[in-house]
Order: C-alpha cells, then structure tokens, then sequence
C-alpha cells in the first residue's frame, strides 16, 4: 500500500525522532528511500503491516511496524 503525503511526514517525523542515522548495515551508504506498507505473513493471527526503508545504494530492507509508527490503525491492514 503506498504512502499518501500524510503518511509520508508521519514516517519521517517518527524515523527522524526514534531511530538514530547510521549507514546501511551492508554497504555502508548513508541514503534510504520510503517504500510501500506491506503485509508480513505470521504463523499466527494473521499479517503485521511494515514500512519498508530501503538502502539506495545495494537495496538492504529494513521493516518497521506501521502499526507503531501510526501509519495504519492496529486492525487495519493491507492486502498486499
């Protein structure tokens, strides 16, 4: 699901207040990009929506729950 404008700013204040700047894990590059909200299968009660950041220079993922981000209501999630 991809981010409306709101969403957008939500996601950067809250990367921006929580999670200190550092480079890629892999690479080592200090850029990243926004992705889309998508759906991580459980073995149990169903699929936890994640925002997906991702490396700009080798693609390195990384996933934050959009449910503690504030993107999406707990209940809600997408369906892709």
């Amino acid at each position: 699901m991809p981010l409306d404008p709101q969403q957008r700013q939500t996601a950067l204040d809250w990367l921006r207040d929580r999670v200190p700047i550092n480079p890629c894990l892999i690479c080592g590059a200090p850029e990243f990009s926004l992705g889309e909200i998508v759906n991580l299968a459980t073995t149990g009660s169903g699929a936890v929506p994640c925002l997906t950041v991702t490396c700009k220079e080798c693609g390195n993922v990384r996933l934050f729950s959009a449910v503690l981000m504030g993107l999406v209501p707990q209940t809600e999630a997408p369906t892709s």
